[in-house]
């Protein structure tokens, strides 16, 4: 059961690593986390483009596809939204700047505002990502 305990805890950090705003990220971590979601959108889109006109998948099947894949967009949305406040908090802004990106046009503005502008040196009260351990409580 070692094992399954130690897969649990891979599981965690990594969930951690992506949906946990508590924390400051720099420009040079903010733009490779944003370039890695963006590989991810093109890479889903790619595999789904085929889908809409497979003359084997029926409209029902496809339908019930359409939920799914509005949870996996979701989770690419919150694990935006999570990378964008990190970047906020390194800038000394409060992380609910990040719901900018929830708002049309504003949400390209917010983007190169976070890609543009430096973060600060001083202390902001969140943790650097870089040098924060992510601790997992063993059952």
């Amino acid at each position: 059961m070692r094992w399954a305990t130690e897969v649990f805890a891979h599981i965690g950090r990594f969930f951690l690593a992506v949906y946990d705003p508590n924390a400051r990220s720099d420009r040079r971590t903010f733009l490779r986390e944003a370039a890695l979601l963006a590989l991810v959108a093109v890479a889903f889109y790619w595999a789904t483009l085929p889908l809409e006109t497979a003359e084997w998948l029926s409209d029902e099947a496809f339908e019930k596809l359409i939920p799914v894949a509005s949870v996996l967009i979701d989770l690419w949305v919150i694990a935006l939204m999570a990378a964008s406040a990190r970047r906020a908090h390194d800038m000394g802004l409060s992380g609910a700047w990040a719901f900018l990106l929830l708002v049309p046009v504003l949400n390209i503005i917010a983007l190169l505002f976070f890609f543009i502008f430096p973060g600060r040196n001083a202390p902001t009260g969140w943790p650097d990502r870089r040098n924060r351990e992510h601790h997992v409580t063993r059952c």
